[in-house]
């Protein structure tokens, strides 16, 4: 595109036509020297330079203004002006990008800063002349687009979308945290001090990276998560980002948040968090499904086999509480949440349990003979010492881990909601059916036989 550039080319036969001049082809070249040096203040100095000579010349308005030459030659000066203006961008952000992790990068980032300063005037003194030509170059705003220079720096040096794996969310979102510190803390040691305050660097590429962060949190949001990533997901909304990244990073520069718009929309908050009720819920009944079928299995292959505990009681136990924990470390809400979608899957798999230990002593009892007569008594014995676990561990142990969670997180405000679902009548329930199932008469039977 630079070839022929400045040069005055004859449209014509004609000799005589009048042609506007334009810039030597060794001053033009000799500009974009020093834009490849970046030798950029001077360089811009020169291109104002050319930008002035061709308004002068639109402004003349000669008697022959309308003539081929005249045209041509007006049109080939702003198109290298134009060229060099593109040229001069490529090189400021350049700069922009590589100064952030450079700390020589200051004597070329100070450059910038003057070149930026040197437009910003450029436009004031544009917008008050009076011979301002509608559709012009002016204003150029680049300090505007600087801004947007350090927006898609920040955007290229956080992890890819495509980096993230599903079930390995919180990995990713580490490493997307590492980054974000890491860069806010280089910008703060390589380039705050070089830019004037009125430039607010700091604010600038907080909110750049901020952005950047929410762009990709959006991108996996929209997409299907597994339960792991969902937890992931809006523990860091909740929690990690406020307290592990703006919190780390204010420890070293100070900055307002008054900006920072949501990572998500409200709407989408509450998207995930019924996604995770939902995912709660159809877990619950499909794992505590398959241990009662185990279970049940186990019982008919080991009824010879002198066994006086069994560990069902425990393992569910431990299987809901993965959940509550997770939840109620993300905020109270949500805790409470999950925990009654625990509660009510609970009672849901004690009642399955009640009917096949009833239905595993009818089949017994049906015809009993000696060689399990033992394990039948041992069984029995079994399915009683389960029965205290089940008593209180739920309303202890359950309801612990939703309120040590809640101390947990009882400083993170919760912008989703502001009710507060309770939990106390769910575990009064079933500690009620609890009770009703210990007491029915199956196990009462049962017990008496063994005394016996």
């Amino acid at each position: 595109k630079w070839l022929g550039l400045g040069l005055t080319l004859t449209l014509t036969g004609n000799a005589d036509v009048p042609r506007e001049p334009v810039p030597a082809v060794s001053a033009v070249l000799e500009i974009l020297q020093l834009v490849k040096k970046r030798d950029l203040f001077l360089a811009d100095t020169h291109i104002l330079e050319l930008e002035r000579e061709c308004t002068a010349s639109a402004a003349a308005e000669p008697e022959d203004a309308t003539s081929p030459g005249v045209k041509d030659g007006g049109r080939r000066k702003a198109k290298d002006v134009e060229l060099l203006y593109e040229e001069l961008q490529k090189e400021l952000w350049a700069v922009v990008r590589e100064s952030l992790r450079s700390p020589t990068a200051g004597p070329n980032l100070g450059l910038v800063v003057q070149v930026l300063q040197q437009e910003e005037q450029a436009d004031k003194e544009w917008a008050l002349s009076e011979t301002v030509a509608p559709g012009g170059p002016r204003p150029r705003r680049l300090k505007r687009k600087w801004r947007e220079a350090v927006e898609e720096a920040a955007d290229g040096c956080l992890p890819q979308r495509a980096e993230f794996t599903a079930g390995e969310l919180d990995k990713y979102l580490d490493r997307l945290r590492v980054r974000v510190v890491e860069d806010l803390g280089a910008a703060n040691r390589n380039v705050v001090s070089i830019y004037p305050e009125e430039f607010q660097p700091f604010q600038v590429y907080l909110e750049s990276y901020h952005q950047a962060a929410a762009g990709r949190l959006k991108a996996i949001a929209d997409n299907q998560l597994e339960i792991t990533d969902i937890y992931s997901l809006l523990d860091w909304l909740h929690n990690i980002y406020n307290r592990d990244v703006l919190g780390t990073v204010a420890i070293t520069c100070a900055f307002s948040r008054a900006p920072l718009c949501p990572l998500l929309p409200s709407e989408t908050v509450d998207k995930l968090e019924l996604d995770c009720l939902n995912s709660v819920r159809v877990k619950v009944t499909t794992e505590l499904s398959q241990l009662l079928d185990e279970e049940e299995k186990r019982w008919t292959e080991t009824q010879s086999v002198e066994e006086y505990q069994i560990a069902l009681s425990k393992t569910v136990i431990q299987r809901l509480q993965v959940d509550l924990e997770r939840s109620a470390a993300i905020n109270r809400s949500l805790g409470s949440r999950v925990a009654q979608c625990s509660l009510n899957g609970l009672a849901d798999f004690l009642y399955s349990f009640q009917r096949k230990v009833e239905m595993f002593h009818e089949g017994v009892q049906s015809g009993p003979s000696e060689d399990n007569q033992d394990g039948y008594v041992t069984r029995t014995i079994a399915f009683v010492n389960c029965c205290p676990p089940f008593r209180y561990n739920p309303h202890t142990e359950l309801q612990g881990s939703v309120c040590s969670g809640s101390l947990r997180v009882s400083n993170v405000e919760d912008p989703m909601r502001t009710e507060h679902c309770s939990c106390s009548s769910g575990f009064s329930d079933l500690y009620r059916l609890f009770k009703s199932f210990s007491s029915s008469d199956v196990f009462l039977i049962s017990t008496v036989f063994i005394f016996l």
